[in-house]
């Protein structure tokens, strides 16, 4: 049994669809990008000493994207807090994704010997569960980085029965069109407010990279810009996301109705009705029909 679509919210249906991919593949480099602002911002709270808000970047800056460099530098941080248990574990995590390579040897050699000395601090009991966590979340990833086996479901999937075609379904699309109209809507402002922030992104670290040290070294105008630029890209980051939830929403709403429409399915000449109803004497169900 066939349910046409008509083709305009045909098409609507199908660019929801790609704008939700796209959507989720913009969100991943925004991540990265957050990531780095984060990272930047660490690190300048490092080198000033303030060794709690730098962790704290470190932190955010690793939910929104594990990299080696900053579970490296976030177990540095808390060797230098003395908080061995928590660098202990991300420090074996960081000598486990430090890159192989010959360039970076003497670096990682660096951190390694940061692990041991880490690690020296603790006794057994407190390194043992540590230990047994990293070993696990290691075979964890190790296993992620394997490609997928085959579900093995292909072919499965029978064609029903076919059926006598019912009396056609007048449908509503009036609510699919504004719901999909608001999905546009939200989702190219979530876009906008993205490429926005990424371009504050992008000054941000521009700006650690060539001029940090100015702002580590006392200098008030180039910290007050670097806060600004950082503040700027947050709210910016904020609003994308803020949008981007809402035309979320609204692609899911779109996306059920039209699913709700299509299945609705037409009356048919017999059946049964059930009727519930309820009184001060209690309840009673009424059934009636032809068939």
């Amino acid at each position: 049994m066939q349910r046409n679509l008509p083709q305009s919210l045909r098409k609507i249906a199908v660019s929801g669809v790609l704008s939700a991919l796209a959507v989720t593949t913009s969100a991943q480099a925004d991540d990265v990008s957050d990531a780095r602002v984060l990272y930047q911002k660490a690190g300048a709270a490092y080198r000033s000493d303030d060794d709690v808000m730098a962790r704290e970047y470190y932190r955010q800056s690793w939910e929104l994207h594990e990299s080696f460099d900053t579970v490296c530098n976030w177990g540095r941080a808390e060797v230098r807090s003395k908080l061995f248990e928590d660098a202990y574990e991300h420090l074996r995590l960081c000598v486990f994704m430090y890159p192989q390579d010959e360039e970076l040897a003497s670096a990682r050699q660096g951190f390694l010997a940061l692990r041991d000395e880490a690690r020296k601090e603790l006794t057994f009991e407190e390194a043992q569960p540590i230990d047994e966590r990293v070993d696990a979340d290691i075979a964890r990833r190790e296993r992620n980085a394997l490609p997928l086996p085959p579900s093995g479901l292909e072919g499965l999937v029978e064609e029903p029965a076919s059926a006598p075609e019912p009396e056609p379904v007048k449908r509503n699309w009036t609510p699919a069109w504004i719901m999909g109209g608001v999905t546009v809507a939200t989702l190219g402002t979530s876009m906008i407010f993205r490429g926005l922030a990424g371009g504050k992104a992008g000054d941000v670290e521009d700006l650690s990279s060539g001029g940090a040290g100015d702002c580590v070294s006392g200098n008030s105008a180039e910290c007050q810009r670097l806060d600004d630029l950082a503040n700027s890209h947050d709210t910016l980051a904020t609003v994308s996301n803020v949008t981007l939830v809402a035309g979320g929403v609204a692609a899911a709403a779109t996306l059920g109705y039209i699913t709700y429409v299509l299945l609705k399915k037409p009356a048919v000449a017999g059946g049964v009705t059930a009727t519930a109803g309820f009184d001060s004497t209690g309840g009673t169900i009424l059934l009636s029909g032809h068939f």
